[in-house]
């Protein structure tokens, strides 16, 4: 049997074990009640004996344990010793492995997908990305990026209870003006074609100096636009703008592919019993509807393998409309609760889908033989 360990350079990065949390082995139990050292506020000082036991894992004929520290990894222990680290662009990564550990790169969240400057820079050796990018000795998967906000903005401690609440917009979104031309060209867009409320939510502007620091340092709540999902569930329908919208000016031979957290919450808040509208790269849009999510816009919204980029963008430009249209047409002869019961009673199987899609795809990764072969072979 082979033994190997997996070394990571932040807490940040731990997300991966999922995609390998079946191997699992059962060890050690450990009290984490009565045990001292994991009591609320010393998760920094957890033994490290625990850990170690409560992270193996069995697959096939190799045995993983996870380790925080170097210096906890007996060297004449293990066959091999894998060291995950965060890829920083711009960074000359050597082509060799100091200390007998090998290096594996992750480039995750709103990182570059640029495969001609980024191949030249990790020099061979082994990247786990969450943008697209195409070569020898790179794992992409979309999902990813899903993964890794899941954690880090810390949507995993959200209570996901369905009230029920009187809408009282019918679409609702985060907008800054001036903040990007491009999203105030869409606002302006969908104003002219309906006539509906439209709720921008904000951020809070009232903080005090002490709150503002707090609010930078914390940045997942800041992601997290302060309320979450309270926001939305006054809305009839949500609108999300992805960093990279569909109008985002980009080269057909080396396009910008990955998707952020603001894809991750229409998803996540679909249990509101609501639908959301997506305006991302349309190339992002059809990996997620693919992969069987789905969003109101995607009832609009058909395409040819054979597409043109441009043709591309048209056809996705198209399906914004018609799904403003769609709601501007219930609008005219419904109250505002009653096209929220219409548009969840006509899509309530999708909707539903997306919410359960989602738990299980950052718990339980498919693809997770996949990902393991690609670091150990």
């Amino acid at each position: 049997m082979k033994k190997v360990a997996f070394l990571f350079d932040g807490n940040d990065l731990k997300f991966i074990v999922n995609y390998f949390e079946k191997y699992h082995i059962d060890t050690k139990k450990v009290d984490m009640i009565n045990n001292p050292s994991l009591i609320a506020g010393a998760k920094d000082d957890i033994d490290s004996d625990i850990l170690n036991n409560e992270t193996k894992y069995q697959y096939k004929n190799t045995i993983i344990q996870l380790f925080n520290n170097k210096s906890d990894i007996d060297l004449d222990t293990f066959d091999k010793i894998y060291k995950f680290e965060t890829y920083h662009r711009g960074t000359k990564y050597t082509n060799s492995n100091n200390d007998s550990f090998e290096r594996i790169l992750l480039n995750l969240g709103e990182r570059t997908s640029e495969s001609y400057e980024l191949k030249n820079e990790i020099n061979g050796h082994k990247l786990i990305s969450g943008s697209k990018i195409k070569g020898n000795n790179i794992f992409y998967d979309f999902k990813l990026n899903l993964i890794y906000f899941y954690y880090y903005y810390g949507f995993n401690y959200l209570r996901y209870k369905y009230r029920r609440v009187n809408k009282d917009n019918m679409l609702g979104m985060y907008w800054f003006p001036k903040y990007k031309v491009e999203r105030d060209n869409q606002v302006k867009s969908i104003q002219r074609l309906s006539t509906f409320d439209i709720d921008f939510y904000s951020k809070a502007n009232t903080m005090n100096v002490y709150e503002k620091i707090r609010t930078i340092d914390r940045d997942n709540w800041d992601k997290n636009h302060i309320s979450s999902w309270t926001d939305y569930e006054t809305s009839v329908v949500g609108y999300v703008f992805e960093t990279l919208h569909h109008t985002i000016e980009f080269e057909s031979k080396n396009r910008l592919e990955y998707i952020s957290e603001k894809s991750l919450k229409p998803l996540l808040f679909s249990f509101l019993k609501m639908p959301f509208i997506l305006d991302c790269n349309p190339y992002s849009f059809i990996d997620l509807t693919k992969d069987g999510y789905w969003f109101l816009n995607s009832e609009f919204f058909t395409y040819e393998e054979s597409d043109s980029y441009e043709i591309i963008i048209e056809k996705f430009s198209s399906s914004l409309t018609n799904t403003i249209l769609y709601l501007e047409d219930l609008y005219k002869s419904n109250s505002l609760d009653e096209v929220s019961d219409i548009i969840y009673q006509k899509y309530k199987s999708k909707i539903d889908t997306n919410f359960k899609k989602i738990i299980e795809d950052v718990k339980n990764p498919k693809n997770g033989d996949l990902f393991i072969d690609f670091i150990l072979n």
